[in-house]
């Protein structure tokens, strides 16, 4: 691997492990929410079901590019594959920032809008 390859795996491999962590704190916190809407006895709304339903598929891309970034890794794969990685991967930390905002947003307004009522 040259020296542009190792940079751009390295920088990779942590936007990676970023989305990951990130990704991992929300399907853990996310639940905490229902029960909290729960004993308030408050409704909750429509996009907080969607997010506390499909929050686990927030996983689902860091771990993908997780698993390319391993095989281009092990594999003697071409440049042009390597940079589909690299790319996969600043893409999934993108969507996993756009998630977690998208997640904090629908759960925090409503717990908000509750306080001022």
């Amino acid at each position: 691997m040259d020296k542009t390859h190792k940079g751009l795996y390295t920088a990779s491999s942590i936007l990676v492990a970023i989305s990951l962590y990130l990704s991992i704190k929300i399907s853990y916190s996310v639940p905490q929410f229902a029960s909290m809407f729960m004993s308030f006895g408050a409704e909750i709304p429509n996009d907080a079901k969607i997010v506390l339903q499909y929050h686990y598929f927030g996983l689902a891309l860091p771990l993908i590019s997780l698993f390319a970034l391993i095989y281009i890794f092990k594999a003697n794969t071409s440049k042009s594959s390597k940079k589909a990685v690299y790319l996969l991967c600043l893409f999934t930390f993108i969507l996993t920032i756009i998630w977690q905002s998208y997640t904090v947003e629908v759960l925090y307004t409503h717990i908000y809008q509750m306080g001022e009522q």
